[in-house]
């Protein structure tokens, strides 16, 4: 279909890799190229992810290109065809408003509350991860709905029970890590009469201690407090800071540290994200080696499915 109005051409077209090459050709004041979001998209043009939806390739009156280079850069780099809407013929003053709305978020576009969204994303970092500093996983808005669908179907709503359970936003202990770190405890088994009532009781504003509460709360609260300019900076920082918070949170939340008085973080930590990396594989079927490679393996029974 064309549509020709004031001289700007719509038109939707099957574009090739080849044809994708020589329109980046055609690339000269865009701006600069994202490579990790270039690998993204592709990696969702491969897996099937990548949708039509309308949204144009533009190109100005003499045919550079002003908006798509990303996509077609993908495209390339997926080596697959796909079908795009192609806008030509348009004044080239259009570039200074492309992309000048409001981006949806995460949240947005998988239809889940932001504070889960962001729990979800600490537990692909942390469990999908290659294990490199730093090292972050590729998500996309279908890994997080597919996590968020398949904890449902394995433990209920799981992760919403935790945020309607204590959903504040204190510093550190209320972060998404800990978040993470309290569902991803649960789901493998620790009792949630256990978790849950700890978790409010360190996110609470007041700390409001409740009636048996295991000494490892207070020894936690203490380090962090002797820790404080160090960690209350980590918890909003990439996958490896997250993964030191998630360490805490899981120490926290396993019973077997309940009538500690000296945390060992540490000499816990490759057990806890073992545990998320398995978590992961269990829920999703894959997990990522330690060179950085996607590897299918069996599911692992990990507990009894949730009833209603």
């Amino acid at each position: 279909m064309i549509n020709d109005v004031d001289g700007v051409v719509e038109k939707r077209m099957t574009v090739m890799p080849a044809q994708a090459v020589k329109w980046l050709e055609r690339n000269k004041s865009n701006r600069k190229l994202r490579s990790a979001y270039v690998r993204r998209l592709a990696e969702d043009m491969r897996r099937g992810f990548f949708f039509y939806t309308g949204d144009p390739l533009k190109f100005d009156r003499d045919g550079w290109l002003l908006d798509g280079q990303h996509r077609l850069s993908a495209l390339v780099e997926a080596n697959i065809t796909l079908d795009f809407m192609v806008v030509s013929n348009l004044p080239s003053v259009v570039y200074s408003v492309i992309d000048s709305g409001m981006p949806r978020s995460m949240a947005d576009r998988a239809k889940i509350p932001a504070r889960l969204v962001a729990a979800y994303n600490v537990m692909l970092n942390v469990g999908r991860s290659s294990g490199r500093m730093g090292s972050e996983t590729r998500k996309s808005v279908h890994d997080i709905k597919m996590l968020h669908e398949r904890l449902q179907e394995r433990f209920g709503p799981v992760a919403q029970r935790v945020l309607d359970f204590a959903g504040s936003n204190r510093p550190f202990w209320g972060s998404a890590a800990i978040r993470a770190a309290a569902v991803v405890s649960i789901a493998t088994g620790e009792e949630e009469s256990y978790v849950l009532p700890l978790y409010r009781s360190m996110v609470s504003d007041k700390f409001e201690r409740y009636h048996g509460e295991p000494p490892v709360a207070e020894v936690l609260r203490r380090k962090l407090e002797f820790h404080k300019g160090e960690m209350y900076g980590v918890q909003a920082g990439g996958a490896n800071t997250q993964t030191q918070v998630f360490v805490w949170g899981m120490y926290l939340f396993d019973h077997n540290n309940a009538e500690v008085h000296r945390a060992k973080l540490e000499a816990k930590r490759e057990q806890y994200v073992f545990s998320c990396k398995h978590l992961m594989a269990d829920i999703l079927g894959t997990i990522i080696s330690p060179t950085g490679n996607e590897i299918v393996i069996e599911p692992m029974k990990l507990m009894e499915p949730y009833e209603y």
